[in-house]
């Protein structure tokens, strides 16, 4: 709808948010291991075929990337930085994420995992769940308001998880 029918316009932005995803990764890596380690993160993913070609595409890929990167940053950040305000970032960008892809699911939820096998204090996992709550919840609402059933994220039933997992 933001571009109309202008594909090319969609293809640039899409270029855009891929590099800024390739350039988060780097930093990514750099904050978590070494300048080395980035350096070569950021050459992989740079070329990394799926990457290059996901851009010409106009489907989901490209954004779902950039938010995974985003929302993995965010974590580290909180993780290295605890504060209840990080902590509930993450937590909304997970479930901004888990909209976005439902299979999603899983690495937030193993990130929730990561946090708690790292000892992180129970408010802070607190403020991810409730950070999570607060943006899949809603959604949660409507689709029992559209389907008179509990649907967290799809109506697939828990199909597209699987199948994106398997």
């Amino acid at each position: 709808r933001f571009f109309g029918h202008a594909q090319t316009a969609a293809r640039i932005v899409q270029a855009l948010v891929s590099v800024l995803s390739v350039w988060l990764i780097y930093l990514l890596a750099d904050r978590v291991f070494s300048r080395r380690v980035a350096e070569t993160a950021l050459m992989l993913a740079a070329m990394y075929p799926p990457f290059i070609s996901y851009t010409g595409w106009l489907l989901t890929e490209t954004l779902s990337v950039f938010l995974l990167v985003v929302f993995i940053s965010v974590l580290v950040r909180a993780m290295e930085r605890p504060g209840l305000g990080r902590w509930a970032a993450a937590g909304l960008l997970g479930g901004i994420i888990v909209l976005h892809r439902e299979e999603m699911l899983v690495i937030v939820v193993l990130s929730g995992c990561a946090a708690w096998w790292r000892r992180s204090s129970a408010s802070r996992i607190g403020a991810f769940a409730l950070g999570l709550a607060l943006t899949i919840l809603p959604w949660t609402a409507r689709n029992y308001v559209a389907y008179h059933d509990v649907v967290l994220v799809s109506p697939g039933g828990g199909q597209q998880l699987w199948m994106s997992t398997v």
